[in-house]
């Protein structure tokens, strides 16, 4: 009777093991909000760096944002790649109504590729990278990369 129940421990102990794991190895289904900035801070790091920001303007309860976030934003190798020629910006229309109304966003997701000033360089539209039932998280790492090729072709004329 002692053998069984050793067994069964470390049958436990092995599968909690692999749950485990998987749970780790597994992409989050949720925004990774330490890559995102506040909008001084981001704007800050863009002027410093002579980076573009890319600012995306969300707020709770938004289902267009959280399935932009699930299919785009949760993605941890698409997110560091956007954040080697992006400062990654967030702001809440809530808690930001100046700010919205400054750039004049009436609805989310909102996505602006913005200076180091803050003025706006390309809006992002969503339906570039949408096919109609995801957001397509590829697709939109070409549209990002080829506007900031674009940005950096201008930059050098």
């Amino acid at each position: 009777m002692k053998q069984k129940w050793w067994l069964l421990l470390a049958v436990v102990v092995v599968v909690m093991i692999i749950f485990v794991a998987v749970l780790r190895s597994s992409p989050k289904n949720s925004l990774d909000e330490d890559m995102w900035m506040s909008y001084s801070d981001g704007l800050d790091l863009a002027r410093s760096k002579g980076m573009p920001a890319l600012i995306y303007f969300t707020q709770e309860g938004c289902v267009w944002c959280e399935r932009l976030e699930k299919d785009v934003f949760s993605d941890s190798a698409v997110m560091r790649n956007i954040a080697q020629s992006f400062v990654l910006i967030k702001v809440d229309i809530n808690s930001e109504k100046d700010l919205t109304a400054e750039y004049g966003v009436k609805g989310t997701p909102t996505l602006l590729i913005v200076d180091g000033n803050g003025s706006v360089m390309v809006p992002v539209n969503h339906g570039w990278f949408y096919d109609g039932k995801n957001f397509d998280k590829n697709q939109f790492l070409n549209i990002m990369t080829h506007i900031y090729k674009s940005l950096s072709e201008t930059e050098t004329q």
